[in-house]
């Protein structure tokens, strides 16, 4: 899993043994608590790989044993170009073991040691990449439980970007495996101290939301190069986790002028109470692209952050100026590169570098030679060539108006077209730990950006929650705003034209068994609509993405969530003002008014539900004042008739002089 260190370890029986028939060991190049890690070179196919052999002394624990199997088969399952790869496993005689990719690089650790506290624009890019690789194992039920920055490889690619790989997902287990989250089969708390969330130090049942503290916990530590807590004992680490309150990054480190914006994004993944956190690593990763995108041009990162697409890599680059409303000047955008590649140069070893993809041929070729494999190709080319051409090129999707199983995945996902309702069921499990999930994907036209809106109706006695994905399959956003028995609805996310998916499932509850109804079909419609001016414009739930108002003014726009919260600069000439919003039914509205930027901000919020609220200011003409707008409650909705509709219901916000 390492290049060799300059201090060789000394030889052992394993050395030039082949394992299983297939795998010669070259050199060891690691060891931990479980086992050593070697150099390896498949014997047919002539790549190297990396090995982890267990420990002899442990082979005979039948639940450690299980344990390795375990871990062994849920890594396989991932396939993401930001965490290392398993190929295969298996056992020799009493010896388990576990093959995975060799890497070069260094890890995060040792650079943080070196070289001390990293500025946002390098910190970003690396956490944006360990959130892609955190959603592709959370997505598959997996959680890490030992994220730290050892644990976090980074190597450069050719044009001198950092790429990462997440490693070690030896104490992840599935979800729905878990009886006891916080022991080891040894019976030892999981977990390094400094990036231990609370639940996990009280041991507590866990989920994936462990994960985001300790990523947050982490970005803390490269940001500052400080731990978020520290003690003169293990013990006393832990304790402060739990009832120490978390001094802000930028207060820790003044002199690294860590940004308000950053500071909001560390202390919410790091939030004591994870109803309160992040909830997905798709949201820490969206709030830091906001951040990068709003830095000074000198300090933005130019390269590239590897998403979902492992053939493509994302960078942030300038976009020409828009001559409509909603822009004034130029900006910036996410856009597709195919740079990126990894510098492999510089391995010590005169063998490529084996792949998953190589054993994958090696399989199908056993199970059918060679000839049969040739003889297919073409007639599966034939097939995935008429596929594409009835029914996947841009613009010309093809829908029954009903799924089409197995869409459990975006490669199968359903067509869909704008206007086109389809009927859908959640219904038979993947497996005894696997909801059912439809995935359909559909060509958004126009040529200019617009406005997209989806929506599903409830399942009955099922939590269901609609998400939208870009066309690398990466997530955007996504609603969960009504409990049991309620549908969901997005509304008025812009998105420009090309492919999006969308993504109907159950919430995964941690520790209970995912629900089906085959007799029960949900019906999905999506359409989209141009942009028009003097609306909000989502995501704009931080100061930096907070949309401008010039008073006196108004704006429109949706709390499309119970999540949602709008955040408006508003600017103008020195005078008094009075700001109010109209009522949405049925929620609570709350506006916070303050200085841009400044702690804390005033709170109004005189009326109840249903009723809108005013508020009374003066504005100086110089700084801007940063309004915010969001519910009072945020906890889900009861499933109701009139329930749904209130998302779909604009307010207006309104700013005139004060009589």
């Amino acid at each position: 899993m390492a290049e060799p260190t300059p201090d060789s370890l000394p030889k052992d029986e394993w050395l030039d043994v082949v394992v299983d028939g297939r795998y010669r060991v070259l050199e060891r190049i690691g060891h931990g608590g479980m086992g050593a890690v070697y150099k390896v070179v498949h014997t047919q196919i002539n790549k190297i790989a990396a090995m982890k052999l267990l420990h002899s002394s442990l082979v005979g624990d039948k639940e450690l044993i299980k344990r390795f199997h375990r871990e062994a088969e849920a890594i396989s399952r991932l396939n993401h170009p930001n965490i290392v790869q398993v190929f295969d496993f298996g056992r020799v005689g009493d010896t388990v073991y576990v093959v995975m990719e060799y890497l070069k690089g260094e890890d995060l650790g040792t650079i943080l040691r070196r070289d001390g506290p990293i500025e946002i624009g390098r910190a970003g890019p690396i956490l944006i990449q360990v959130c892609d690789a955190l959603t592709e194992a959370h997505e598959m039920r997996i959680i890490h439980r030992d994220l730290k920055p050892e644990n976090v490889r980074v190597s450069r690619t050719k044009d001198g970007s950092d790429f990462v790989k997440v490693l070690d997902f030896g104490l992840a287990k599935m979800l729905e495996e878990e009886k006891d989250l916080s022991i080891t089969a040894q019976g030892n708390l999981v977990g390094t101290p400094y990036y231990m969330a609370p639940e996990l130090i009280r041991a507590e049942p866990i989920d994936h939301r462990c994960d985001i503290y300790s990523l947050g916990a982490m970005a803390y530590r490269m940001l500052t190069g400080e731990n978020a807590f520290t003690a003169k004992t293990p013990v006393g680490v832990l304790t402060k986790h739990i009832t120490d309150d978390l001094t802000p990054p930028s207060e820790r480190a003044p002199e690294q002028k860590i940004s308000r914006d950053v500071d909001v994004v560390v202390l919410k993944a790091m939030a004591k109470d994870r109803a309160t956190r992040y909830q997905t690593a798709q949201e820490v990763k969206q709030d830091l692209i906001t951040i990068l995108e709003a830095l000074p041009p000198a300090e933005r990162p130019t390269g590239p952050l590897r998403p979902r697409d492992s053939h493509a890599s994302l960078v942030i680059t300038p976009r020409h100026t828009r001559r409509d409303s909603d822009s004034t000047g130029p900006s910036h955008e996410l856009a597709f590169s195919p740079t990126g590649r990894i510098d492999e140069s510089d391995i010590p070893s005169v063998h490529p570098i084996l792949s998953k993809e190589d054993l994958e041929f090696e399989r199908g070729v056993k199970r059918g030679g060679t000839l049969k494999l040739l003889l297919i190709l073409p007639l599966l080319a034939a097939i995935g060539f008429a596929i594409y051409w009835f029914g996947f090129r841009p613009g010309e999707l093809y829908t029954s108006g009903a799924e089409s199983e197995p869409n459990n995945s975006p490669d199968k996902a359903t067509p869909l077209r704008a206007g086109s309702p389809v009927t859908g069921h959640l219904g038979q499990r993947v497996s005894s730990t696997e909801s059912d999930r439809d995935w359909y994907v559909l060509d958004v036209q126009g040529s200019a950006p617009q406005w997209i809106r989806a929506e599903v109706s409830a399942i009955p006695n099922m939590d269901i929650t609609l998400e939208l994905y870009d066309a690398a399959a990466g997530k955007i956003t996504g609603v969960d705003s009504l409990a049991r028995g309620g549908g969901e609805l997005i509304v008025a996310w812009p998105v420009d034209p090309g492919r999006h998916y969308l993504l109907v499932r159950e919430v995964w509850q941690v520790g209970t068994p995912p629900s089906e109804n085959v007799t029960d079909a949900y019906r999905l419609q999506v359409s989209w609509r141009p942009r028009e001016p003097g609306w909000e414009l989502e995501p704009n739930d931080l100061p930096a993405k907070a949309g401008s108002l010039r008073a006196p003014g108004t704006l429109r726009g949706h709390l499309a969530t119970v999540e949602d919260q709008d955040l408006v600069k508003l600017e103008g000439e020195a005078g008094k003002l009075v700001v109010s919003v109209t009522p949405i039914p049925g929620a609570d509205l709350v506006l916070e008014v303050g200085a841009h930027g400044a702690e804390p901000a005033r709170t109004i919020d005189g009326e109840g539900a249903g009723v809108g609220e005013r508020a009374e200011l003066v504005h100086d003409g110089k700084s801007p004042i940063l309004i915010t707008l969001r519910r009072k409650s945020r906890e889900k909705l009861s499933a109701g008739p009139t329930s749904q509709g209130s998302f779909d219901v604009p307010y207006t916000l309104k700013v005139e002089p004060a009589r």
